[in-house]
């Protein structure tokens, strides 16, 4: 494989990895380089920003999955840097995104309980990943605290044993903040506010 290529429209020699990779082509790139290419379609995007804006919308809609996709990987690659980078143009147009957020919400007051009501079972299922999440961070705590001394663990608060003892969250949200519990307890705990009952 050839390292350049002259760009049929600038005429210039360039490394192929600036040109877009094309799998018509022989050589497996397009023939004019990417810095051609984007001014090509700059140019004819605002010939008519208005066509353009709803052709590319309607192109992105016939071709949803592959955009997930793409988004996907490009995510996986550079995500941390992407939020770096927007949480500094945030910050430095702060007044001008809260302004721009209270001048969408008002114009759409109702968005949020009509997108709920479309979607109850993506956020059921949003739900249900964040409490694991917190379920998790939160006994992760408490073990790291055992680990180091810092938190002691004492017989079950409800029948005494020190058999199979665990740490209960009442608050996820406060995970040092626990409750003493065997196995069969702990157990009977849940059931119980399964059940709507409040205690075991």
């Amino acid at each position: 494989m050839p390292h350049t290529k002259i760009c049929r429209a600038c005429k210039l020699e360039k490394s192929v990895l600036d040109f877009y990779p094309d799998k018509s082509r022989k050589d497996g790139f397009n023939s004019r380089c990417k810095e051609c290419v984007k001014l090509e379609k700059r140019t004819e995007y605002w010939k008519d920003p208005e066509a353009s804006r709803i052709r590319n919308k309607q192109y992105r809609e016939d071709h949803l999955d592959i955009y997930k996709e793409y988004e996907k990987r490009r995510y996986a690659r550079d995500g941390e840097k992407r939020r770096a980078k927007n949480k500094e143009w945030r910050d430095v147009n702060l007044e001008s995104v809260q302004a721009s957020n209270k001048e969408w919400k008002e114009a759409h007051p109702n968005y949020g309980k009509e997108y709920y009501a479309n979607n109850k079972e993506k956020y059921a299922e949003w739900e249900k990943r964040r409490r694991q999440k917190r379920h998790y961070l939160a006994n992760a705590a408490v073990y790291r605290s055992i680990q180091r001394g810092e938190i002691v663990r004492k017989p079950c608060e409800s029948c005494g044993t020190s058999k199979r003892v665990e740490a209960h969250h009442e608050d996820y949200n406060k995970p040092l903040e626990v409750i003493w519990l065997c196995l069969s307890c702990h157990k009977k705990l849940h059931g119980a506010k399964k059940r709507g009952k409040s205690s075991p």
